[in-house]
Parts: structure tokens; sequence; C-alpha cells
């Protein structure tokens, strides 16, 4: 297997999907392993990780639990060896999908809750921490209709997603 220190287009490639998922919340190694699984001939095992990416075998069993979780990789068995063996997935539609509606729609919704206790502050607490409540009141509604959006919007694109084929798989 190349390794990006004996294979520099393999390393460009790891870097930029390190950035771009850096880009949406996660962490660096995340791309250089979503990558090295996307792009990798067979299924991979950490220490095939491990050896790929210079890493230490902590840093991969925690990103790849990290990565299960959101559904970016794909547990497929085991190996002649009994270990785990791991592949991309490569439909990003339900990688998107997952992460905005467990991550993301979430965390609309916490601040939403969260500006509800500002917007119930009494008008002094809010004259003293010089806010406006007319202005959190505002921003608590944007927050909840966009978290709202966001929720039709994901159901309308599953709905459309399961009519037709995946065209976002890579």
């Amino acid at each position: 297997m190349a390794t990006a220190s004996t294979f520099p287009e393999l390393e460009m490639v790891l870097d930029q999907m390190s950035d771009f998922l850096h880009n949406w919340g996660f962490k660096r190694i995340h791309g250089k392993m979503w990558a090295l699984l996307a792009l990798s001939q067979r299924p991979l095992d950490a220490a095939d990780m491990m050896s790929a990416l210079s890493i230490s075998k902590a840093l991969v069993s925690i990103s790849i639990r990290e990565l299960l979780d959101v559904k970016a990789v794909m547990d497929v068995g085991r190996s002649t060896r009994g270990t785990r063996l791991y592949e991309a997935n490569r439909d990003l539609k339900e990688i998107a999908f997952h992460v905005l509606k467990t991550r993301e729609i979430p965390l609309l919704e916490q601040l939403h809750s969260t500006l509800q206790r500002v917007r119930e502050a009494t008008p002094e607490t809010l004259h003293a921490q010089q806010l406006s409540q007319a202005k959190a009141e505002r921003l608590s509604s944007e927050i909840k209709s966009g978290s709202d959006s966001l929720s039709t919007l994901l159901s309308s694109l599953r709905t459309l997603s399961a009519q037709a084929p995946s065209r976002a798989s890579i």
C-alpha cells in the first residue's frame, strides 16, 4: 500500500480532503482516513491505516469510532487475522443528511432553547447586560425558523433521494 510519505500525490489528496472536512467541523485526521479508505483497493484495518498515515493505534481507534458515528465509514467485517475491516461510505448524501440531522439541527435547537431563556430574563437583567429583548426575540425566531427549514429540507431531500438513483456517491 502506498503511504503519504512515498506517494506525494496521495499526500496532497489526503491533505485536501482533510481541509475540506475540517471546514465542515470534522478533525483533520477524519479527512485523511476517509480519503485513504475511499481510495484503497480493499477494506483496511487499523494496522493498515497506522502504517499508511504514520499515526498511533489510539488515534486510529478514536477516529474510526467517530467516523462510524457519523456514518462516514462502515465496518465491513473481519480480516483473516481477525481484525476489523473498514471502508469509506462513499454516499456523500447519506453522510451529509446524518450530520445535519444528528449534529447541526440539535445545535440549532439548543441555541433556540438558550435564546428562549435570554428572552425570558427580566428587563432589568437585560438592561444591565446591555441586551435588547426585541433582538433576542427576533434571533430566537430566526434560529427556530432555520432549524425548521433545515428539517423540512432534509425530509424533502430524503424523499427525492429515495425516488432517484444516487449521484452524490464518489
